[in-house]
């Protein structure tokens, strides 16, 4: 859980952070993201990044809650926020086939913990069936 002081800043100044923020993640890519952030908010980040990519393919609560380990509530306000539009750069993202498959490849390798697709294969029905979808 993050801790925030409770002093706001001025609005200018927070812009400014936040727009060096963005330039300088940009610049130095993935590793300044790994130095910055805490294991548990790189957790955090990339599983309201799956949830918002499989409810933009329409993927249900349900799905999206077991796969990921996120409570119904966590998925309807990101639903929520999706549909008013709040993330145009996810959706951009979503809209491409070629990201969208990437995305679910990557997200059958972290379910299956790097076991290989014979063993248990009963066990990996969900993600075979999104994975079949895709293509």
């Amino acid at each position: 859980m993050p801790h925030l002081s409770t002093q706001q800043l001025d609005p200018t100044v927070q812009k400014q952070i936040d727009a060096q923020l963005v330039r300088i993640l940009l610049k130095s890519g993935p590793k300044l993201a790994r130095e910055l952030l805490t294991e548990t908010e790189q957790l955090m980040l990339g599983k309201r990044l799956a949830a918002l990519l499989m409810l933009a393919d329409d993927f249900s609560y349900y799905r999206i809650g077991c796969t990921l380990g996120l409570s119904a509530s966590t998925v309807k306000r990101l639903h929520g926020k999706l549909l008013n539009g709040d993330f145009p750069s996810i959706e951009k993202t979503a809209h491409s086939k070629r990201e969208r498959m990437e995305f679910f490849k990557t997200l059958e390798i972290i379910l299956r913990a790097g076991m290989p697709p014979i063993r248990g294969r009963g066990r990996w029905k969900g993600v075979d069936a999104i994975l079949a979808r895709m293509k």
